[in-house]
Formats: structure tokens, C-alpha cells, sequence
């Protein structure tokens, strides 16, 4: 079981973000903060000193490794509906943050949980389905040909801190 240091969820809980600092990618349904606030690095920084070990040893234990060198990201992402796929040979760390919200806005208390589902291919066409709750802090790790995909498209989404890093095959010994 993966432990979450305290400070990486307090950062990700300082994360704010406005729908119209969001713009589309190549798809409707999933938006980019095009301009990260500080507290991202910050995010990121922590991320990679403290728990670069914990994920780097689960790694091991399914035979492959991360390569440190980040080779997309950090960014912020807001998933409205539909799915994200991490690409094969590549490794996804994902921080739920807080849902963009409209200027003026006062959130009281905890944000809402978002449902989600990851879904793992397990050979011949097939894949595994695995209901989740996201709150704000958690970090979900999507391994190569993995899905995060929105639960009954929730129309408050997932709004995620997001780092792409390679995979390496770990050597027999």
C-alpha cells in the first residue's frame, strides 16, 4: 500500500483553476491549463522526492522500471467525460486536484469525490474494470495501455496533475 505523504495532498488541494484558463486538445472532452501556477513545480517537485522510491520499487516488483527524465508533463488536465489512456512503454502518475470553478466561487469543505474507472487489459483483447473514488490528494499510477475513463459521464469530470515518464524492462538476474 502506497502512503500519501501529507504535503503532496495539502498541494494538490492548492491547486485552482478557472474553465476559461482551460483549453481544448486534440479532443473536446479533455482541457489543459495552459499557463501552471507555481504551486504545480512545487507539486511536482514533492511528487518526485517523495514517493520516486515507493513507485519506483512497485515498479520492480512488476518487472520494469522508470526512466527519472519526465517526458511529458507536468500538466494540469481536466477529463470531462470519456477516458485517458496512458501510451504502451510509458507510465502515468496522476494527483486528483480540485475541479476548475468559476470565479467568485467559495468552496466550503472537501470537494466532492469523483467516481472513476481504470481499466487494464489483461491479454487477448481483454481487459479488468476496477471502480475507484477520487479525492482530492489521491495519485493513481496508469501503467503502458491503461485507462482512466469518467464514471457514467459525471459531468463535474476528473481534474488531474499529470507526468508522463518512460518504461524500461528490468534485466533477469
Amino acid at each position: 500500500m502506497l502512503i500519501i505523504p501529507s504535503d503532496i495532498q495539502e498541494l494538490a488541494s492548492q491547486v485552482v483553476c478557472y474553465p476559461d484558463e482551460m483549453k481544448p486538445t486534440d479532443r473536446d472532452d479533455l482541457l489543459r491549463l495552459l499557463v501552471l501556477p507555481q504551486v504545480v513545480q512545487t507539486l511536482n517537485n514533492v511528487l518526485h522526492e517523495k514517493i520516486s522510491e515507493p513507485i519506483s520499487q512497485w515498479a520492480r516488483e512488476r518487472k520494469f522500471g522508470i526512466e527519472p527524465a519526465i517526458c511529458n508533463g507536468p500538466a494540469i488536465l481536466w477529463l470531462k467525460y470519456g477516458g485517458l489512456e496512458c501510451p504502451s512503454g510509458k507510465i502515468v502518475i496522476l494527483i486528483i486536484v480540485p475541479r476548475p470553478r468559476h470565479r467568485g466561487e467559495i468552496v466550503e469543505g472537501a470537494e466532492a469525490a469523483t467516481s472513476g474507472v481504470v481499466k487494464s487489459p489483461i491479454g487477448g483483447g481483454l481487459s479488468v474494470s476496477s471502480v475507484l473514488e477520487c479525492h482530492v490528494g489521491d495519485i493513481i499510477v496508469l501503467e503502458g495501455n491503461e485507462q482512466l475513463l469518467v464514471r457514467d459521464r459525471d459531468i463535474r469530470g476528473i481534474c488531474m496533475f499529470c507526468v508522463m515518464h518512460r518504461m524500461t524492462i528490468e534485466e533477469s538476474s
